[in-house]
């Protein structure tokens, strides 16, 4: 799942190697931040048996557009997605959708600094 967000940046052209690296800056201040927030909204709709599953969830940032929330538990996708004889639990697409105006706001507010 993919989201999309568009920002408005005014440059001087004098000053363009300092504003990229503090854009570069800023893009990776918010996918940590997106990161640390899902985390927490995931766990809190997470099934919970032993709590092993809920305690697996992280989130990493991949390269410089991308922060991966998951789990590392190798069942974590069958609880997520379910199997044929039990109903998917889907803890994970749930917050990135409900919360997609607050991560935008996040970033705006990160840009903004």
């Amino acid at each position: 799942m993919g989201s999309n967000f568009d920002f408005k940046l005014n440059i001087n052209e004098n000053n363009i190697p300092l504003a990229i690296s503090e854009l570069r800056n800023k893009k990776r201040r918010i996918l940590e931040t997106w990161g640390l927030f899902l985390v927490t909204q995931v766990k809190k709709l997470t099934p919970v048996d032993t709590g092993r599953l809920r305690n697996s969830i992280t989130h990493e940032v991949e390269g410089e557009n991308t922060v991966a929330v998951g789990s590392n538990v190798e069942y974590a996708k069958y609880v997520c997605l379910g199997t044929r004889k039990m109903k998917a639990r889907d803890f994970l697409t749930p917050p990135f959708k409900k919360n997609k105006d607050k991560l935008k706001t996040m970033a705006e507010n990160i840009l903004k600094e």
